[in-house]
Order: C-alpha cells, then structure tokens, then sequence
C-alpha cells in the first residue's frame, strides 16, 4: 500500500469514528438537541475538528475540539462512548458556566474596554489576517482580542474580525487605541529563569543550581504574553540592570525569553528558537522561528 493510500485510509476511519461518535451524542442529549460538525481555523493555519451541541432557542454553543479523542479512540485508549461522554460533560460544563451566554452582551463599548493585542506570526497567517483588522509589527502582525471572562486560571477570549467591527462600527485606529492602552494597563512581568525552572520542578528557587542568565517575560496569567514585546520598557529595564543589550527568544505566542548579549551567536539562537518550536510548542502557539534584539542605546527592537 502506497503512503497516500495508507494516508487515505486513515482518514477514512477517523471520519468514521467522528460520525459514531456523533450518533452516540445524539442519543445523550436527545433528538431535541441538534449535534453539528464543523472545521475550525486556529492560530498559525491550524485547523481542528469541533462538535456543537445546539439546544433549542439557543444563540450559541461551545466548540468542542474532537481531535484529541479521536486520537484516543484511535488508540483504543478509550472507546466510542466514553469518547461521547466526554463531548456531553463538556458541553454541561460550558451551559453550566456563569460566562457562558456574556457574548450575547457585548456592545461596542464592551469591546473597547476589553479589547487587548496578541501577537501572532503573519507569515503563517495570511488566510486569517484578511478577515480581521491587524497591523505590522517587525515579521510578525498585531491582532485584537476581547476578554470575555476571566474565572480562576481560565480565560475566555475572542479574535475581532471585521464583521464584528463592522456591525459595531469600531474603526482601525480606535480599535488600536483601545487595545494598547488596556494591553498596558494589565501590565507584563520578569521572572527569572530558575524561578520558573523551581516552579515545574516543584522546589525552592535557591535550590536550583547556578546563576542562570535568562528572564522570562509575559503577563500575570501567561496568556497571550508575547504581547510584552509591543512595550520596549520592559526590556529597557532589564537591558540597565544588567548593563547590556538583550537577544528576544519568542518562546510562544504566551511569552519570550530574553538573554544578555555577551556575544553569543543569533545563528545559534535562531537554530535553538526552531528547535523548540518543532519539539516542544503546539503548532497553534509558534509565534517566530526569528530571533529579536533590544538595543540600549537606541532603545528599540529589531530582528537580530
């Protein structure tokens, strides 16, 4: 069997098993409920599968990603039910949820008062950015994302499009406005690495051994934090103390790593950058294969 073939055949079951699971949801939540299937474009080109549970008289309904269980079921981790049984809890969960019907709520100035930015790779976004206001930034695009809710460490969020800008006439420059000015009042943080190195390792920091020359940057909730570096100050800060310019490693789209420049190849650095965006991030979350550079002196940013 060729490899397209094989390919083909994969895909084949994997849809068959996405309708069997379908069917068993249907049975869940009764012939009341319509259950629909549908593809999901993410960050950086992905796309995913996603189930909804319409309800009657309902104005919206969660997604509920798929492809994680179906590769569960492919498996054989777990079965076709307990797959559906999964899809229902979180759908209850979503209807359970204080937040769930806020973006019924949301008016313009709703959107001024929560919008943020996010940075995301224009490279692998191109199909994504024509449908929502953005601007440039280095190699990367700015784009805008409302808070809807913040409960504990979860965070429900949107992309704006320009649908929703539109129906609410919001123009470019307001929406950039609004979006910096609530992007730097919730404010970005410096950890160094061995404190985050303490934390997932579950020991005291001065446990970790060595004094290791990297902070890392982003926002209280690590969320979108990569936007840190929209804000040179940061960075401006950190260069002063340590008296020496900084190479930006883009780690995710939810932080960087920042480093002195003590003479260390950006060759390198780049080559460390990919490998990780390859090995270690999901693809949705790759921000840049590029490395980046605070200068002091001239108290900006540029791609090394």
């Amino acid at each position: 069997m060729s490899g397209n073939d094989s390919r083909s055949e994969e895909k084949t079951m994997r849809e068959e098993f996405l309708n069997k699971i379908v069917k068993a949801v249907k049975e869940k939540v009764g012939t009341e409920c319509e259950v629909r299937t549908r593809e999901v474009k993410k960050n950086n080109g992905l796309v995913l599968r996603a189930i909804e549970i319409w309800e009657p008289g309902a104005s919206g309904t969660a997604e509920i990603y798929i492809d994680g269980l179906l590769n569960r079921v492919e498996t054989c981790e777990i079965g076709l039910d307990e797959a559906a049984r999964e899809v229902v809890r979180i759908h209850k969960k979503h209807k359970e949820n204080e937040f769930a019907d806020m973006v019924k709520r949301i008016d313009k100035r709703y959107i001024l008062d929560n919008v943020t930015c996010q940075l995301v790779s224009k490279e692998k976004n191109g199909e994504r950015l024509s449908v929502m206001p953005y601007r440039d930034f280095l190699d990367l695009a700015v784009i805008y994302r409302v808070i809807v809710a913040e409960n504990g460490s979860e965070t429900a969020s949107f992309a704006v499009g320009n649908a929703i800008c539109k129906k609410h006439g919001i123009g470019g420059d307001e929406l950039e406005s609004a979006a910096r000015r609530n992007t730097e009042g919730k404010g970005f943080r410096t950890w160094p690495i061995a404190s985050i190195i303490a934390e997932t390792a579950g020991v005291q920091e001065e446990d970790c051994e060595g004094n290791i020359p990297m902070w890392v940057f982003s926002n209280d909730r690590r969320n979108y934090g990569a936007a840190v570096m929209l804000y040179e100050g940061y960075f401006d800060k950190l260069a002063r103390r340590i008296e020496s310019d900084l190479y930006i490693l883009p780690s995710s789209i939810h932080e960087v790593v920042a480093v002195p420049d003590n003479g260390m190849d950006k060759d390198e650095l780049r080559a460390i950058v990919r490998m990780i965006n390859s090995s270690e991030v999901p693809e949705d979350e790759v921000l840049s294969e590029n490395v980046y550079r605070y200068c002091r002196k001239e108290k900006r940013l540029v791609i090394a």
